[in-house]
């Protein structure tokens, strides 16, 4: 792999803390979820409970990342595409970015709509 620029390092950089937080936050998120079965005490309740808000600490700040790594996309955007594969990697990271975004409002305004139907029943 030939060497990277300044701004092209910054993108991977980017790129990588994305995911991985991501990755981090999810995995955090199962695993609470996955020990509420096994809760027999309330430090148990409150271990499980702390792992589940450092989740989705992580999953806010990763949206919050991700924003910042679109807007480095498209500052540095003439450096990064000099080389082949990352510019596929800027196209593939604004494309998930993107349907993210769309899956997010579809979720809800589907979820939003079921809970006023729920709290408010017709008739």
């Amino acid at each position: 792999m030939p060497m990277l620029n300044k701004s092209q390092k910054g993108f991977v950089k980017r790129v990588a803390t994305v995911f991985v937080l991501t990755l981090v936050g999810i995995v955090l998120g199962a695993l609470a979820k996955s020990g509420i079965g096994g809760m027999e005490t309330n430090s148990d309740m409150n271990g499980f409970s702390l792992l589940n808000k450092i989740g989705l600490f992580l999953l806010v700040a990763t949206s919050w990342i991700a924003i910042d790594t679109l807007r480095y996309g498209r500052r540095y955007e003439a450096e990064i595409r000099e080389h082949s594969g990352l510019s596929r990697l800027l196209t593939a990271y604004r494309i998930l970015f993107w349907l993210q975004v769309v899956l997010v409002l579809l979720a809800g305004l589907f979820f939003g709509g079921l809970a006023v139907l729920f709290t408010h029943p017709v008739g």
